[in-house]
């Protein structure tokens, strides 16, 4: 019905222009050459588009999201991600790559479901592209506040070599966060994935545009991998303390070093200097970018 709507629609918008181009003279417009109207996704599609998006991606991404956890709860000298990789298997095995990797797929699925699917009902219901900012900012925040129990839970098993006097933790402690205080640290994510939400959407909608603008002739595929690009790599180096902060927070689950959010980032500065805020900043960036532009890309 929908289909047969627009399709009346944009028969009678070539019928009126035909008739102003034989009033003014000029050539009449070819049915052919009217443009079909763009097809929105229903919002639970768009959920669950972007949720499965996220889970291809999830797979490539999680030694990376290991990497960029265990340097952010560092407090000593900083080693590149691929060094921590490479030590992290050598003592732990191969299996250490897959490690969180269930709870990183449930917390992708939730927070994914919850941000698209939001995204598409505000952007729907109010069609202002100088807001899509602040859809992400809502979606996000929203969705990261109710998938926090989920990525709590998957930084304790990440951070699992980091364990008290170097014994591994096992999943049971994870499990445990589910059960006792799984909010704890909600707030601070969601403001984690409010702004990066809002400043990849944004930007990626803006990238886009001026690149189809640009560059008339590129591929489709490569204009939205290089707007994914643009707009994933602002958001690690915008959010990275953020990041780090939430981190450390959700780390308290085993021992309790901060009072609040700004009482880490006060500490983490006064002991290690400003620089600390940007630990992990490069397996961020590894691990974001490519997690972004798969899901982005997907999407498409």
């Amino acid at each position: 019905a929908r289909r047969r709507r627009h399709g009346a629609d944009g028969t009678a918008q070539t019928a009126r222009r035909d008739s102003v181009g034989a009033a003014t003279g000029e050539a009449a417009c070819s049915p052919m050459t009217v443009q079909m109207p763009t097809w929105r996704l229903h919002p639970l599609e768009e959920a669950v588009c972007g949720a499965s998006a996220a889970g291809v991606a999830c797979l490539f991404s999680n030694p990376l999201d290991i990497a960029r956890v265990r340097l952010q709860l560092t407090t000593g000298r900083l080693d590149g991600p691929l060094r921590v990789i490479t030590r992290a298997v050598k003592a732990e095995g191969v299996v250490v790559l897959t490690r969180g990797l269930g709870f990183a797929l449930g917390y992708n699925a939730v927070f994914n479901f919850a941000r698209f699917g939001v995204f598409e009902v505000l952007s729907g219901k109010f069609e202002q592209d100088r807001l899509v900012a602040v859809y992400g900012v809502i979606a996000g925040g929203l969705a990261g506040f109710l998938s926090s129990p989920l990525a709590k839970a998957r930084t304790l098993r990440q951070r699992a070599g980091l364990g008290v006097n170097g014994a591994l933790e096992p999943r049971a402690t994870a499990l445990q966060t589910l059960r006792h205080h799984p909010f704890h640290g909600s707030l601070l994510w969601a403001v984690r994935n409010g702004g990066h939400t809002g400043i990849v959407f944004s930007m990626y909608s803006l990238a886009k545009s001026v690149l189809t603008k640009e560059m008339p002739g590129a591929s489709t595929p490569l204009v939205h991998v290089a707007a994914a690009l643009q707009a994933s790599i602002t958001s690690c180096v915008l959010m990275n303390p953020i990041d780090m902060v939430s981190t450390r927070m959700y780390s308290q689950a085993l021992e309790v070093t901060y009072s609040s959010p700004l009482d880490c980032m006060r500490k983490t500065v006064a002991v290690e200097g400003v620089g600390a805020l940007y630990r992990g900043l490069t397996a961020n960036v590894l691990r974001t970018v490519p997690h972004t532009v798969i899901t982005l890309s997907l999407m498409e």
